[in-house]
């Protein structure tokens, strides 16, 4: 049996806003691995930034008509943290 990807998409931009609109740097998504979470990047764009041996990505994103650098960390025990700054709307 063939299983689909999920599309984690609409939940980490729902959180993203979230996050923004409350003031809050930093939210820990323990539904989401740090694999789920680059290839979520490489669907924002082409040539996302990883570095600590893959443990953290960074990307830009356009959610809900504002620019947002999104960075995603591994979390020691289990999902990611993620971090969004909103640079401004467009």
């Amino acid at each position: 049996m063939f299983w689909r990807k999920k599309d984690h998409s609409p939940a980490i931009e729902k959180i993203v806003v979230s996050l923004v609109s409350t003031g809050q740097e930093t939210g820990v998504l323990p539904w989401l691995s740090i694999k789920e979470a680059t290839q979520y990047a490489y669907t924002r764009e082409e040539h996302p930034v990883t570095a600590n041996n893959g443990t953290m990505v960074q990307c830009h994103a356009t959610i809900d008509g504002a620019y947002y650098n999104l960075c995603f960390q591994a979390h020691p025990e289990k999902g990611v943290y993620l971090s969004p700054t909103k640079y401004f709307d467009v």
